[in-house]
């Protein structure tokens, strides 16, 4: 089944942490683009701060007619919003893939292969007070 869009954006305020469900997402449109930024622009904006990121890559698919600007979003957003962003996924294709295109942007990937192995490069995230 698949997880409603609005579905795929929660912010944990303890660790200051936005997780991006992106899996088995298609991208084959700027509307899609579009209605992500609204989503983290509506939950980041009224926080005031950066927060961390958590990216769930698993099964994403990206039309190559979209990449640029995806890619674009993801790099403006990061400078905007984010202090920092991790991803994963179990594919190791779209792990270089999505690598080599952050990388070409200046944009650190930090692509793990688990869920797992992404909250733990985020657990030294202290919890706000």
């Amino acid at each position: 089944l698949q997880v409603p869009f609005d579905a795929r954006f929660s912010y944990d305020d303890e660790h200051n942490i936005l997780f991006l469900n992106f899996s088995e997402l298609k991208v084959k449109s700027s509307d899609i683009i579009e209605r992500g930024l609204e989503n983290i622009r509506a939950i980041v904006e009224p926080l005031g701060h950066k927060v961390y990121a958590v990216v769930n890559y698993d099964g994403f698919e990206l039309d190559p007619e979209y990449e640029d600007a995806y890619l674009q979003s993801v790099e403006d957003m990061g400078r905007k919003y984010f202090h920092g962003v991790t991803r994963f996924t179990t594919s190791a294709f779209m792990r270089a893939k999505l690598g080599e295109q952050l990388g070409k942007r200046g944009v650190a990937p930090h692509i793990f292969e688990s869920e797992e192995e992404t909250k733990s490069a985020v657990r030294d995230t202290l919890p706000r007070t």
